[in-house]
């Protein structure tokens, strides 16, 4: 998954005026890259290493909150690319429920 990102991002950049920001969710969600064009800067992000796979819980409603989040930060937001590895098991802060309740709880924040 880092190397199709990384081969995206090489597609964009620096031929566009294309800026990248980076948010990665598990239990919850943390924003790694806030928006810039330097691919350097956004590849060697995308490179860093990650924990293992399975060793985490998926929380996509935080992904897309903490994503929606760095909008503010954007003269023109207009496209979210949203990869996950797994089917969402948590909502909220890191709550426990089942995956129609966190497809659910995604979808609601998707839709704003």
């Amino acid at each position: 998954m880092q190397a199709a990102f990384v081969g995206f991002v090489q597609a964009f950049l620096p031929e566009t005026p294309t800026q990248f920001g980076m948010v990665e969710f598990a239990s919850t969600a943390v924003v790694r890259l806030s928006f810039t064009g330097t691919e350097t800067t956004i590849t060697s992000e995308i490179n860093e290493p990650r924990e293992e796979p399975g060793s985490q819980y998926t929380n996509w409603q935080q992904g897309l909150i903490k994503a929606r989040d760095l909008f503010p930060n954007r003269s023109n937001p207009n496209l979210v690319i949203f990869a996950s590895d797994g089917n969402p098991n948590r909502t909220g802060n890191d709550q426990s429920v089942s995956e129609s309740v966190a497809v659910a709880d995604a979808v609601t924040v998707a839709n704003q």
